[in-house]
Order: C-alpha cells, then structure tokens, then sequence
C-alpha cells in the first residue's frame, strides 16, 4: 500500500535510499480479502531514515497480508510500532537493525528474518502469535537478539536452524536477555520443531552461539549484571521519539528554507 523506497534510488537495492521518514501514521488492511498477497509498507531503505509510532491493521488469521517488508537496504531502527493481525507482522533482510518497542498482536508469524548480519529486538510485546521470530529461511543471518521483550499466550518466541554442527562459521546463532514468557510451548525449537529452550517463565539470558571465538555453547544458561544505572523497571532505559503531535502544521519549518540561514 504504501512504498517507502525513493525511486531515484531503485536499482541500489535499498542501500543509497537515505533520509526517509514515516511517522504518526495507520495503515489498514482489514478491507482486503485476507489471503491476497499484500504489503502494507515496504520500508527497504538505508541509514538516516526513520520509523516511528506507525499502526498497521491487518486482518487476523490471515495467509498473504504481510505489515512490513524490509527485504533490502541497510536501515538502523525500526521503533514504537504497532502491528495486529496478518500472516507476518514484519518480513527483514536489512543487513543491521534494531526493533525497538514494537507490539505484535494476532500476527501468525511476529517477525520473519529472510536474511541480514544482525538483529536487535528489543523491548517487543508479542501476544497471541504463533511463533515470535522465524529465522529458518534467513540464510546466513549472523546474530538474532532478543532483548528485555515479553511473549503472552503465544507459540514458541524463537524457531531457528540449528547450526552447531556446520564447518566454518556457524551462523543463526542466538542470545536471549530478560525474556518474559507466558505459555507451555518451548521458549526455542529448530526449523524441525526440536526443543532447544524448554518453557521458562523468564530468562535472564540464555546462549545458543559463539560465547567466545571458538566457544560454541548449545544453548547455555548465563547471568548478565546491569548497571542500575541504565535501567527502567528492570529493562534497559528506552524512550518514544516524539511525535510532534500537538504542533500546529505552521509551527513546522524546513530548515532548508530558513530565511538568512541558508
């Protein structure tokens, strides 16, 4: 529905679309029959671009309606997100990214990795889904972390391949640190739905990965100490980016058009 790519950049891949930003926005869905195959946002683009306080409705129990694709480009945050509904809340390749405090409801897939170096997800809600993050179609994907986040009446929150017994570099590798989880599924199983984590209602963190080069752990069980510092009921300290919402359109400048500061 919505494209999110410059088109002066199509054929880069999504790497050079820089400066783009969509914010205080809804997207629904729920009109279109729930099986066609749709995007809600395609959001491919590169650094210096921004996501933020952006709802999408799909319709629940759905097999085609996908929220947001981010099949290419190398973006760096994806944050304050709401997503309800659809047969995946977010489809990510970027090469580098961190999801910031993003609520999944309804979705039967919450995030789907299909590529990429690393992934941050952080501070997410995840109700009632299927199955949280899916990385077994994502290839060489680097790192999966999943960070201060929470998964309510839903399936397993990470379903990834195993591979502890590849030659050479062993990617899809996993941390998980502060993970709340409500539910008798496995916390994580593998693409053939083997238990890797059993159901633990919170994890303080828990490896499946390189603890050290040349230390592969299959699935060890750790303590991380924080620094109270930097915390927030327990969670590391985030904070929505503005919105801007109350400021009348006239109170919006482009500082490009500044008078005597060009």
């Amino acid at each position: 529905m919505i494209d999110g790519v410059d088109f002066a950049t199509d054929g880069t891949g999504g790497t050079t679309n820089f400066l783009v930003a969509l914010k205080n926005i809804v997207i629904d869905t729920t009109n279109v029959k729930k099986h066609e195959d749709l995007t809600a946002l395609n959001w491919g683009v590169a650094q210096g671009c921004h996501l933020t306080n952006v709802e999408i409705r799909m319709p629940t129990e759905s097999k085609g309606h996908i929220g947001i694709t981010m099949t290419q480009g190398s973006t760096i945050a994806v944050t304050d997100v709401s997503i309800v509904g659809g047969a995946v809340g977010i489809k990510n390749g970027n090469q580098q990214v961190l999801f910031k405090n993003i609520s999944f409801k309804y979705c039967t897939t919450a995030l789907q990795q299909v590529g990429g170096f690393v992934v941050v997800l952080q501070g997410a809600k995840v109700d009632t889904c299927a199955i949280g993050v899916d990385t077994t179609s994502a290839g060489q994907l680097g790192t999966v972390i999943v960070l201060d986040s929470s998964s309510v009446n839903s399936g397993p929150m990470v379903k990834s391949h195993d591979s502890s017994n590849h030659n050479g570099p062993r990617n899809q590798q996993i941390v998980i640190e502060n993970l709340d989880f409500s539910g008798k599924s496995p916390v994580v199983i593998s693409e053939d739905w083997r238990t890797m984590l059993e159901s633990t209602k919170n994890i303080d963190t828990w490896l499946w990965g390189n603890l050290s080069p040349g230390t592969y752990q299959t699935g060890k069980r750790l303590k991380t100490k924080r620094s109270t510092e930097l915390l927030k009921n327990g969670k590391f300290f985030t904070m929505a980016q503005p919105t801007y919402a109350d400021f009348p359109a006239d109170k919006v400048v482009n500082v490009k058009g500044v008078k005597d500061f060009p």
